[in-house]
């Protein structure tokens, strides 16, 4: 996996909390945060 500056990071959590806002997810932030929630529980810090 590439890996990805602090900033490049951040552009991408933010495009994609703004992608699950467009879809209709009222609280797309914490639709987000619940997901990376979800896959640290399961595959841990893989970096």
């Amino acid at each position: 996996m590439p890996l990805y500056s602090r900033v490049q990071g951040l552009e991408a959590d933010a495009y994609a909390v703004g992608l699950l806002g467009e879809m209709g997810y009222e609280d797309s932030s914490g639709v987000f945060v619940a997901l990376l929630e979800t896959l640290y529980a399961r595959y841990g810090d893989t970096v």
